[in-house]
């Protein structure tokens, strides 16, 4: 099954649409990659959302599903 990521602007306006294998969750990175998870042998990608094209496959596998910044420091959990 494949999904899409679609980036969109604060009025709603489609900038970009990349096509990712069971696309789950998608977060924005410093150099304007995206870090797409997947649920089906997706696992966890940056992807190169100008080109479509994955740059790094940081995790294999399946079952990922939403991301969510974390602030590591100090107060974090141990």
């Amino acid at each position: 099954m494949t999904h899409s990521v679609t980036e969109v602007t604060g009025s709603g306006q489609v900038v970009r649409t990349v096509e990712v294998e069971s696309a789950r969750g998608a977060y924005v990175l410093g150099n304007g990659n995206w870090l797409v998870t997947g649920g089906t042998e997706t696992g966890i990608l940056e992807i190169d959302p100008d080109t479509g094209t994955t740059v790094t496959v940081i995790a294999e596998g399946s079952g990922f599903r939403f991301i969510e910044p974390v602030e590591l420091g100090a107060n974090a959990p141990r």
